[in-house]
């Protein structure tokens, strides 16, 4: 089966780049959009997501609530998170809501 991906961010420009960039590594996966949380939200209760790539800053939530929102309806769901904030600003919020940093794999 394949895999399906969610991109989060509220740019259309960023979600597609970011698609593009990730089909020139790992052409075999779905990947679907969404512009905020609540789209988020609504595609991840319609459907299977084996993983989401999001943006921390989404206008209808901040980094925390968001991590939280999805943790507490998705536990097992892997996230990604990017953000326009430097990495030492993000790296201890992050922590605290599970999400660790990782060495990129691109």
């Amino acid at each position: 089966m394949k895999k399906r991906i969610l991109i989060t961010d509220d740019h259309t420009i960023v979600r597609r780049g970011v698609v593009s960039l990730l089909k020139e590594y790992y052409p075999f996966p779905e990947f679907i959009e969404a512009d905020s949380l609540q789209s988020s939200i609504q595609v991840l209760n319609s459907s299977k997501i084996d993983l989401v790539i999001l943006d921390l800053n989404l206008p209808d939530a901040n980094a925390e609530n968001l991590v939280k929102k999805i943790r507490t309806m998705f536990f097992k769901l892997p996230i990604i998170v990017f953000s326009m904030f430097p990495k030492d600003v993000m790296k201890a919020p992050m922590a605290k809501l599970g999400i660790v940093d990782r060495k990129s794999v691109v």
